[in-house]
């Protein structure tokens, strides 16, 4: 992240810290050579320094970092929390806040936003639901019981449970640890309640985080987007239009993601 961060740096720098990890470079070239990023045509051919130039310095790095924390993260035994799931709505909300911005589905200043800031950002949005799964997991089934069984979203359900601390709090807690920029970690903390002027980050996580729960890929099983009009002015998106990106994106994104998701875990 610091190289991919500094303007200063080059796509030779980039490659020689990813080829410290084989591991990482591996699984990376399996998910770039896919034809959600390369191209239907495309059959495998992209070597590393290939993808760097042809997807950038900035999106290739947020790929590693992706895989990087997929694969760095061991569920306790003891704990039932669904890993994949988690997985699948977290590449999910960053592969459409991509999509979101590069098709231009919504409007966003680019001066205002960059690949990586989303990509990340979008990603690490739950990472706080991962720390209750991993470590209160019987608090974290808990709060997953109410949300189905009340109807409501899991934000409302912590809150009605005591509100001791948010996986807000935890994700913002961890992304300030890390340590990454302040706009990202405010982001990941106030993503559920973005106020009535969000930022143009924060409006397009929110988005594509209640995209992926209409298109099936919530952390759980029965989450369903609840779509913010603030959100919705920032990003110059109406109710109609939601609809139309919605089933625009259906389920061959759906099944993208589930493809990256499962390159990212793959064992060889």
């Amino acid at each position: 992240l610091e190289v991919v961060h500094d303007d200063d740096s080059t796509s030779a720098q980039l490659e020689e810290v990813l080829r410290s990890d084989p591991a990482i470079v591996h699984k990376l070239l399996q998910v770039v050579n896919t034809p959600t990023f390369a191209g239907v045509g495309q059959h495998g051919e992209w070597g590393l320094g290939d993808a760097i130039v042809r997807l950038g310095r900035r999106k290739l790095g947020s790929l590693a970092l992706q895989i990087k924390l997929i694969n760095g993260l061991i569920k306790p035994e003891e704990s039932g929390f669904d890993l994949r799931r988690f997985w699948v709505h977290s590449v999910g909300c960053a592969h459409i806040a991509d999509r979101l911005f590069t098709q231009r589905l919504v409007e966003i200043d680019e001066d205002e936003v960059s690949v990586n800031e989303y990509w990340v950002a979008a990603l690490m949005h739950d990472i706080g639901k991962l720390v209750l799964g991993f470590f209160f997991w019987d608090h974290f089934d808990r709060l997953a019981n109410l949300s189905t069984g009340a109807q409501i979203n899991f934000r409302e359900a912590e809150s009605r449970l005591g509100d001791v601390v948010s996986h807000e709090q935890l994700g913002q807690l961890l992304m300030m640890r890390a340590p990454m920029r302040e706009d990202l970690a405010r982001c990941v903390g106030t993503h559920h309640q973005p106020g009535s002027i969000p930022s143009s980050l924060l409006a397009l996580v929110n988005f594509a985080d209640n995209l992926c729960k209409d298109l099936g890929m919530g952390t759980l099983v029965e989450e369903r987007g609840e779509y913010d009009a603030a959100v919705l002015r920032v990003l110059g998106v109406t109710q109609e239009r939601v609809e139309v990106i919605r089933d625009g994106l259906g389920q061959a994104a759906v099944q993208e993601v589930m493809d990256i998701v499962d390159r990212c875990t793959a064992s060889t």
